[in-house]
């Protein structure tokens, strides 16, 4: 009966004290213009946004098609610029190396200087074995030769930078078929070891100075992946 009575009185005061109702009802308008109503505002505006979103997706679509044409033909572009800089990269520094076409461009290049009255005789390759290395692998190469002077600089030139001689490149006519073998097949990136020469014991038409004419020992490395 007690308890009935304190809670009667308790509900009594609220109804005859209005401070507290309005208390609450500011504490409750302040957290609805402070939380609810930005966010319902925020909502309509998000709402309002939906159409020219929608309406965007297409053009977007567009623009990404476009951006994708644009890329694929830069790439192909990219190719076709790059093909004879990544064709002359695979040939001197090669995954492996072919050994019979290496033989066959020396034997060209000794031939495609005779072709143009120059003294350049190929006599012995000997090719070591492949060895692999830290960052690459190598395959030693034992050459004999005899030759003057002026194609021995020619030689070593075409070995280290794959230059073909102006002398070649001037009478290139007389054989076109082995000067373009020896143009789309460049010498692996080369070191040369051994250089050895001396006065050559045999003569030679080809040769303008007997005198002048050298045997040569050369033994090279060529590098590959």
């Amino acid at each position: 009966m007690i308890t009935n009575t304190k809670k009667t009185f308790r509900q009594d005061r609220l109804r005859k004290n209005p401070i507290t109702w309005i208390i609450i009802l500011l504490g409750s308008g302040f957290v609805f213009l402070l939380f609810v109503l930005p966010k319902y505002f925020d909502w309509q505006l998000k709402r309002t946004e939906i159409p020219k979103f929608i309406s965007s997706i297409p053009v977007l679509e567009m623009e990404q098609v476009k951006l994708n044409e644009t890329t694929k033909n830069k790439k192909e572009e990219f190719k076709l610029k790059s093909a004879p800089y990544r064709k002359k990269e695979k040939q001197v520094f090669p995954n492996d190396i072919d050994i019979v076409k290496i033989a066959r461009v020396l034997e060209l290049f000794s031939l495609q200087l005779q072709n143009a009255n120059q003294y350049f005789e190929l006599n012995k390759v000997n090719f070591g074995s492949k060895s692999k290395k830290t960052n690459s692998s190598q395959l030693n190469i034992s050459l004999n030769f005899s030759t003057d002077l002026l194609n021995l600089k020619r030689f070593i030139k075409y070995i280290q930078k794959g230059e073909i001689p102006e002398i070649i490149e001037q009478t290139k006519e007389t054989d076109i078929t082995a000067y373009s073998f020896l143009k789309n097949n460049k010498v692996p990136i080369a070191h040369i070891d051994k250089l050895d020469f001396g006065p050559s014991k045999a003569k030679n038409e080809n040769s303008k100075n007997n005198l002048n004419n050298l045997d040569v020992q050369m033994n090279i490395r060529l590098f590959f992946q």
